[in-house]
């Protein structure tokens, strides 16, 4: 059995604690999404607004997402390739696993989050928790939208791995131009999967020759510069290379320093809980931002308030992170692996989920 791969869970914990910061600075002053995070730096006026772009850039949030559906394409095709068994088995088993993997923790932090916002007076409704279970609409867990696409992606990434089985590297590429070409039929109402598929296909072939050939070439300590430009200089596409670069070089072991940081402890414990960190974090920064929202204190210095009260934020969800993490998500990560039933091997890390 082959060891996880520690950098990627690292990285997976980091991105989980930008989302908290990202979302936590933007909740507190919505207006900064306009104003700020979609203005190139040099269109700024003012001194503040121009801390704001680098703190908003710092934590982005918006880059953590595209780093956690690279890692679930990388991680779930590695996965796909450990597994024997008839295709039909592979599928039924591939699909039981990311149904145990993301609903169980799912459903239960809906349950929670609705709770506590009727004790703290913010409007909840029954079909809204319908609604966000279905993962049709997200009036609860904003952040859940990423499970949608996750969701989406599942039976897009059996697709392009049957078409890696059939013509290795040529067949996953054809197979996913495919399915990009697919989703964007006009007409064909797909939502935001059609937009970050290439995310995911990207990640699946990092595990393939054609990864290990890019992460053999690239040089060792180049992890940071990559860190820098995807999270200050790229647009849509400098974004996907950067991605795929910097998940190459974690996964294949050619990361240097950027690797070492990945893998101290704190990151690994990061990486352990992001999920449940991920679904939790918004309960405590909606109860605390909707609060704060307009006080002359967040009116006067949005900035300071959100990164303070990010700080609370992470603070409160970690613990309640862990108890989902080990009550919740293990057990039926546990039951996923007995269901796959023959293995190969574990996968080298893991995604967001």
């Amino acid at each position: 059995m082959e060891r996880r791969n520690e950098a990627l869970d690292g990285l997976r914990g980091y991105a989980a604690l930008a989302v908290a910061v990202f979302h936590t600075v933007l909740g507190i002053d919505p207006a900064l999404i306009a104003r700020v995070q979609e203005q190139d730096y040099s269109s700024l006026a003012g001194v503040y607004d121009r801390l704001n772009w680098v703190v908003l850039r710092t934590f982005n949030g918006s880059v953590a997402v595209a780093i956690f559906f690279t890692l679930s394409g990388a991680v779930l095709f590695d996965s796909l390739r450990r597994v024997n068994g008839s295709p039909v088995k592979l599928s039924a088993v591939f699909l039981l696993r990311r149904f145990l993997r993301i609903y169980p923790a799912l459903i239960v932090c809906l349950a929670v989050m609705t709770g506590a916002f009727v004790m703290f007076g913010i409007p909840v409704s029954m079909e809204g928790f319908i609604a966000n279970a279905l993962l049709h609409s997200f009036p609860i867990n904003g952040a859940t939208w990423t499970l949608a696409v996750e969701m989406l992606a599942a039976p897009a990434i059996l697709v392009a791995f049957a078409g890696y089985l059939l013509g290795r590297e040529t067949g996953l590429l054809l197979a996913g131009i495919a399915i990009a070409l697919f989703l964007n039929i006009k007409g064909l109402a797909m939502g935001p999967i059609k937009v970050f598929w290439p995310y995911f296909l990207i990640g699946m072939l990092i595990p393939t020759r054609i990864g290990g050939a890019v992460a053999r070439i690239m040089p060792r300590h180049s992890g940071w510069i990559i860190m820098i430009v995807l999270l200050y200089l790229s647009g849509p596409t400098t974004e996907k290379i950067c991605c795929g670069l910097l998940i190459a070089s974690l996964y294949h072991g050619s990361s240097g320093a950027l690797g070492d940081v990945l893998q101290r402890p704190e990151a690994m414990f990061l990486g352990r809980i992001s999920y449940s960190f991920y679904l939790y974090n918004v309960m405590f920064l909606e109860i605390i931002c909707s609060h704060l929202r307009g006080t002359a204190q967040a009116t006067a210095f949005p900035l300071e308030t959100g990164l303070a009260m990010s700080v609370v934020v992470i603070v409160l969800t970690i613990p309640v992170a862990y108890a989902s993490m080990k009550w919740i998500e293990e057990p039926f990560n546990r039951l996923g692996r007995a269901a796959r039933g023959t293995v190969a091997g574990a996968a080298r890390g893991n995604a967001l989920v």
